[in-house]
């Protein structure tokens, strides 16, 4: 096949107007899968595994993007950017995650307790406290109205129904009874 010579007024360029990555607000690791569209446009594109995207070939001008995660169900809340110029290669969203936080304390002198397993009941999501009684559920948090169960060696176990709202961190604190 002989190789065909394009003048240069056709030849076809692809440049990169809009480029930029989708992380997670905490974290700050990438975040993949995550829809980019350029309101108005019809144009949408997903992140790659780097948590990076781009557009090419926008003519000059201000656009506005939506940023959500149609493959991670509700972990993440979504994002808006607006007044983005072309060419404009320096696009940075963080996304928040939807984070189910707080502290267990003994509820007879309010002290912490370290090493309580904190659960989302009916899920594998767990994490134990630290050694304030802090603790945090991420990642795999999703909106809606879980039970959290809370199990400490010694103390009676405790369950309270919470509601989670798509990337918003939610504090609950919960007391234990020590058992005798």
């Amino acid at each position: 096949m002989d190789n065909l010579l394009i003048p240069n007024s056709e030849q076809i360029r692809h440049k990169v107007a809009i480029a930029g990555s989708v992380i997670d607000a905490v974290t700050k690791q990438a975040i993949q899968g995550a829809a980019v569209e350029i309101k108005g446009k019809n144009l949408l594109t997903l992140t790659r595994e780097d948590g990076s995207f781009y557009f090419q070939d926008l003519p000059n001008g201000s656009y506005n993007l939506d940023i959500w995660t149609p493959n991670l169900g509700s972990r993440y809340g979504a994002a808006s950017v607006t007044d983005v110029n072309v060419p404009n290669l320096e696009v940075k969203v963080q996304l928040q995650p939807t984070r189910l936080v707080g502290q267990i304390q003994r509820q007879d002198n309010k002290l912490p307790i370290t090493k309580a397993i904190v659960k989302v009941r009916g899920s594998e999501i767990q994490t134990f406290t630290d050694k304030d009684g802090r603790y945090v559920l991420s990642g795999d948090m999703q909106k809606g109205s879980p039970t959290i169960e809370v199990v400490a060696k010694g103390f009676s176990t405790e369950t309270q129904k919470v509601t989670l709202t798509a990337g918003e961190e939610t504090t609950l604190n919960i007391q234990l009874t020590p058992t005798s």
